[in-house]
C-alpha cells in the first residue's frame, strides 16, 4: 500500500515536477518510521540494503511506470543502498 496519495503519485510520475525529491529518497514518517522511494522504470525488484537494517527489505512497486516505496521501522536517518534486478537479470548496487 502506497504512503503517497494517487494524486501526488501522479504528480510524480506523469507531471514532471521541478523538486521530485520531496518525494524521493529517504523520509521520515513518525518517530519509528520511514519511508525510501526510487523510481526505476525498468527495474522487475528493487531491495534497500543497509548495515543497520537486519535484513534487506524489497521495495513495493506502487505505480506500473516504475515507482517504489518502502515502509522501514527506524529511530534515525541512515546510509542505504538500492539493489536493483533489471528485466535482463542484470543486478546493480546504487547508493541513494
Amino acid at each position: 500500500m502506497a504512503v503517497l496519495t494517487q494524486q501526488e503519485i501522479a504528480q510524480l510520475v506523469y507531471t514532471g515536477i521541478k523538486d521530485p525529491f520531496i518525494f524521493l529518497g529517504q523520509h521520515k514518517i513518525n518517530d519509528k518510521e520511514f519511508v525510501i522511494r526510487a523510481i526505476q522504470p525498468a527495474a522487475d525488484k528493487i531491495e534497500v540494503v543497509s548495515k543497520k537494517l537486519k535484513h534487506s527489505v524489497t521495495m513495493d512497486r506502487v505505480h506500473s511506470d516504475g515507482l517504489y516505496e518502502a515502509v522501514i521501522e527506524a529511530s534515525d536517518y541512515f546510509d542505504y543502498e538500492l539493489k536493483i534486478t533489471y528485466h535482463t537479470g542484470e543486478v546493480w548496487t546504487v547508493r541513494d
